[in-house]
């Protein structure tokens, strides 16, 4: 486990893209712990810019990790579908 003040490392594949504004009908996200901070509000903004489903999926290491529930509830509820 890493403890408040540790470093990591880490590396990823770079990939560019060309995006434009234009409402998807369908957008996947996959996020990773703390990474739900990025992935909440894209997932928030292509709801409200017209994509008809967005799939989130969280992953995180245990139940206590999750936060947030109150914010995924409400927009569940205001995107329903």
């Amino acid at each position: 486990r890493l403890k408040v003040g540790d470093t990591i490392h880490s590396f990823g594949k770079h990939v560019s893209r060309t995006y434009n504004n234009t409402p998807k009908s369908y957008v996947g996200i996959l996020v990773f712990g703390v990474g739900i901070t990025e992935g909440f509000p894209v997932a928030k903004a292509e709801l409200e810019k017209g994509c008809r489903q967005v799939v989130l999926v969280w992953a995180s290491r245990t139940m206590h990790d999750t936060f947030w529930h109150d914010k995924l509830r409400t927009l569940s509820e205001t995107f329903p579908g």
